[in-house]
């Protein structure tokens, strides 16, 4: 239990002191990421790097996750694909589609979400699981969970943002659409930075857009109080223990990428077999 509640709350984390000139300038010129994932505040549970490239009117994203551990091995990649939309109510981050390719011990999982926004359809593939692809109509202008986060970032920019204030997007995660809000619900220091103290729920909808089950709501995110709004900080509390994802290192494109070569931007995901090996006794 204790491995899958590390590995999950690992690649949710992935779900973020080289400096910029201007705060807002990562829009422009892209942004890279680096975050150290650690449980209780000491130990050293893996990381992960978040990379924005903006290429014209298309951006991508690419989120990679991993440890270096011989209790367990995760490789994780996440690739999000849009276009920043001249239509008004449209607008940036608008999401094509994002490919999710999981490799956490032995389990393997590769899932496409497609945003058909001339069918008014989103196309979900879970191709590892030899599914065939589903189809289901969404809320307009819904995005997938990364690009609805950034469209935030990039669309706030020239807001005030005060303590109280509701931020809400549906989002398309897998087979389901959820309600995802933002409450801001303070505001402080955090690693010698001013910032936000965010916390993000998300609530799972029936086909018909009526709720299904529990919000989930464990998360805090602390986020620049600046227009780059980067989220410094990661914290969920469970039965089980403390993690906190923190902002290692940020900068641009070219800033050095710290990411294990087993997990290149494309292409093949290498696993290490001796010590996947290992790792059907360590619960």
């Amino acid at each position: 239990m204790m491995k899958k509640l590390i590995i999950c709350t690992l690649t949710t984390f992935m779900l973020i002191h080289t400096s910029y000139a201007k705060p807002e300038d990562w829009f422009e010129k892209g942004e890279r990421l680096h975050y150290l994932v650690e449980m209780w505040g000491w130990l050293n549970v893996g990381e992960a790097e978040l990379l924005f490239k903006p290429q014209d009117d298309r951006y991508t994203i690419l989120a990679r996750a991993w440890t270096d551990s011989r209790a367990f091995q995760l490789r994780d990649r996440l690739t999000t694909e849009g276009i920043h939309s001249p239509v008004l109510d449209e607008g940036p981050f608008y999401s094509i589609r994002q490919t999710i390719e999981l490799n956490e011990n032995d389990y393997r999982g590769h899932k496409t979400i497609t945003f058909d926004r001339n069918a008014k359809m989103i196309r979900y593939h879970n191709i590892r699981g030899n599914e065939k692809p589903v189809g289901f109509g969404a809320p307009e202008h819904t995005r997938d969970m990364i690009s609805a986060l950034y469209y935030f970032r990039k669309t706030l920019g020239d807001r005030e943002i005060k303590v109280g204030d509701m931020y809400q997007h549906a989002v398309a995660q897998n087979d389901y659409i959820y309600d995802m809000k933002l409450k801001v619900v303070g505001q402080g220091k955090i690693d010698g930075h001013q910032a936000l103290k965010v916390q993000p729920s998300m609530q799972k909808l029936n086909r018909d857009g009526t709720p299904l089950g529990d919000v989930k709501d464990r998360w805090t995110i602390w986020v620049r109080n600046d227009k780059s709004f980067v989220p410094q900080r990661i914290e969920a509390k469970t039965k089980f223990g403390s993690f906190v994802a923190s902002l290692k290192r940020y900068g641009h494109l070219d800033l050095e990428s710290r990411v294990i070569p087993e997990i290149p931007e494309t292409g093949e995901i290498i696993m290490d077999k001796k010590k996947t090996g290992l790792l059907e006794t360590a619960d």
